[in-house]
């Protein structure tokens, strides 16, 4: 597998995006040799577009829609102009999407571009998202693998990589999603928290050994206990021992009807994640 197509989701309100996602989606279609497809949601300024709030307007609701419209238009503007600068700089193919939406952007929108591309790049979630329905149909329903990239941590390259592994159909699927950035570390290292749930394998440790070097690959593996530790905060620390510049693993989700739900691992490791993740299901 390689990733020639890259789509990169860019808010544009209620802030501007963060810098170093910009030019770490960028450094990354570079690395890969991939094209870059940036999604600008810009929020329309158009009064009859703007959504009522509960019992009807209130008296300054009116205002305060126009004003964030105005910034959201500068903020896509300038987010276009520096993708455009960067993208020119690194030689990356880019195609730029800016569209008018509403404040709640329409799911199906990011969806079905997401599906005819290798890889989606989103902001990670912090204390200023506005809600996870783009997270999770991004890593629900597009069928592709998902980097969220922090506001603060350029991913530069992913130097040292670990790699949640807990012998799962999620975890499998995230290893071979993500192959084609492993190729570029000069370090993998699979982490198994052994005491979170049955983990038992049929398959030795040789198999993966054998897989990985298959695809010209070594690894490290660790095993460490959970005990009082959430699943997330056990990930989040090796990966800090290690230092490592990318955290990759499954997205696990419970359904719901039509709908799935974070699974408590998946929603650990996107609340605020110190460092670049992959996520793919």
């Amino acid at each position: 597998m390689s990733i020639r197509q890259t789509l990169l989701h860019v808010p544009t309100f209620p802030d501007p995006v963060a810098a170093p996602l910009l030019e770490g989606a960028v450094r990354i279609a570079a690395l890969l040799g991939s094209a870059l497809t940036v999604q600008v949601p810009q929020l329309d300024s158009d009064p009859s577009t703007f959504r009522p709030m509960m019992g009807g307007f209130v008296a300054d609701y009116m205002q305060v829609m126009a004003e964030i419209a105005a910034d959201s238009e500068k903020n896509a503007a300038q987010a276009c102009e520096k993708l455009t600068r960067l993208c020119t700089e690194r030689k990356v193919a880019l195609d730029l999407r800016r569209s008018l939406t509403r404040l709640d952007v329409p799911v199906r929108d990011l969806v079905d571009l997401a599906r005819l591309h290798d890889l989606t790049i989103m902001p990670a979630p912090g204390p200023g998202t506005l809600g996870y329905g783009l997270i999770h149909a991004a890593i629900f329903r597009s069928g592709r693998p998902v980097l969220f990239l922090p506001a603060g941590r350029l991913l530069a390259r992913p130097g040292r990589v670990v790699v949640g592994w807990d012998f799962s159909r999620e975890a499998a699927r995230a290893l071979k999603d993500a192959l084609p950035l492993l190729t570029l570390a000069d370090e993998i290292h699979f982490v198994t928290v052994t005491d979170e749930k049955d983990i038992s394998t049929t398959a030795a440790d040789a198999d993966l050994e054998k897989f990985m070097r298959a695809h010209g690959l070594s690894f490290t593996l660790h095993r460490t206990e959970r005990r009082s530790a959430t699943v997330a905060a056990c990930l989040f620390g090796r990966a800090e021992e290690i230092g490592a510049d990318l955290l990759v693993m499954g997205a696990y989700g419970h359904s719901r009807l039509s709908e799935f739900i974070l699974g408590g691992a998946t929603l650990g490791v996107l609340n605020e994640p110190p460092l670049p993740l992959l996520l793919s299901h």
